[in-house]
């Protein structure tokens, strides 16, 4: 049996405008190193071998994006490999084929998830970008101007103290009307406080960090799993007449056991206004959280813009295990539910998926005991079902 490990990747797309939303759920398998991926059509899912590149294994979790071209969608994986390049995977007919992307002037990659984004610039480009860690600490995008592949060596952040990218970006990129497009990289440093960096319009700089964004001391080192207990997730949120606001949600001490952070601003000014760390989310402040999941928004008809952030805790103390909950902002204040289950590997991956009806719910996809679950709404509340492995 291929054993699923691991943190997960899923997106939704769609090959026919008159038809549902397709979903993949990307894992990857151990020892082996093999990329697998869970496909649904309508209400059916089924195993798809995605495969690896060859003479090398896939590290780590791979990033996963969709996007249209004219009246379908394309999916694209970006992954590092054990041999120190980063990789890109797409479809051929029914087939994956990969692609070596290689290295940034020759730095090997760190260890550590990728993240990738895209999105439509001004001249109606389709604009992608990669975020990845250098073994040097240093930050680097791989960019896809929708002509050809280069690298960006980003660096470290300027500063009196130098501080090395100590974790795997979080990436979202954010296009708000006519105000500037772009995309901003969050990361983790090595005194476990946050980085940005942000492109807009296509232009790039380290951002401003509030002072006094909570830290809790340096990161241990090694970390036990740097994409487990450093991972950090992004996203944009407008409701009504209001600026977009770009979000990074962190638990900040999770080794430990912490409230979920979240660090915010609005992306259209670049005057050097710093984000601003909020205080502990409402709900969080009495739960030890160990491990980031993935965090995602949606707006369904009249209804408020709604903000979802999973995330994992060890119940009663059991370091060996996870109790998923899930946090969301209805639009007025946060509200916090535990979902009814506890699994001993990694948080959940989340995304929203739009019903046949036309309704928009949120699905969370999580690898435990080898096998991936799939965890829903239905009129009984949210459950969870084994999906089986390869």
């Amino acid at each position: 049996m291929v054993k699923i490990q691991g943190r997960l990747a899923a997106v939704t797309y769609r090959h026919d405008p008159q038809q549902p939303q397709f979903t993949y759920v990307f894992g990857r398998s151990y020892p082996d190193g093999k990329v697998y991926a869970l496909r649904r059509i309508e209400q059916s899912w089924a195993w798809i071998p995605v495969g690896a590149p060859t003479a090398t294994k896939i590290a780590h979790k791979v990033s996963a994006i969709a996007y249209p071209d004219g009246p379908v969608h394309r999916v694209r994986l970006f992954a590092t490999a054990a041999d120190g390049h980063l990789y890109r995977a797409h479809q051929t007919g029914s087939s994956w084929s990969w692609v070596d992307m290689g290295q940034p002037a020759g730095v090997g990659l760190a260890t550590g998830s990728p993240a990738a984004v895209t999105y439509v610039d001004a001249d109606a480009g389709r604009q992608i970008y990669v975020f990845v860690r250098g073994k040097n600490g240093h930050l680097y995008a791989a960019r896809h101007d929708g002509y050809e592949w280069s690298w960006d060596a980003l660096g470290r952040p300027p500063g009196m103290v130098v501080k090395s990218v100590a974790g795997p970006p979080a990436a979202v990129a954010f296009q708000d009307g006519a105000n500037a497009a772009g995309v901003y990289a969050f990361v983790r440093l090595d005194d476990n406080t946050l980085g940005l960096y942000r492109y807009l319009d296509g232009v790039g700089r380290w951002a401003g960090v509030q002072p006094g964004a909570p830290a809790a001391g340096p990161l241990a080192d090694p970390m036990a799993d740097v994409d487990e207990y450093g991972h950090l997730s992004a996203l944009t949120y407008k409701e009504g007449a209001d600026p977009q606001r770009v979000y990074c949600f962190a638990v900040i001490d999770a080794q430990v056991g912490d409230p979920v952070h979240a660090y915010f601003g609005t992306p259209q000014t670049d005057d050097g206004t710093p984000m601003h760390w909020s205080s502990a989310l409402d709900g969080t402040d009495t739960i030890a959280a160990s491990r980031l999941g993935d965090c995602v928004t949606y707006k369904d008809g009249n209804n408020p813009q709604m903000l979802f952030v999973h995330f994992s805790s060890h119940p009663q103390g059991d370091l060996g295990a996870s109790a998923p909950h899930l946090l969301w902002w209805n639009g007025f204040e946060w509200d916090l539910a535990g979902q009814n289950v506890v699994f001993p590997d990694t948080p959940p991956t989340a995304i929203t998926y739009k019903n046949v009806n036309g309704t928009r719910a949120v699905e969370a996809f999580v690898a435990s005991k080898s096998t991936v679950w799939w965890g829903h709404q239905t009129a009984a509340g949210f459950v969870w079902d084994d999906l089986g492995s390869p």
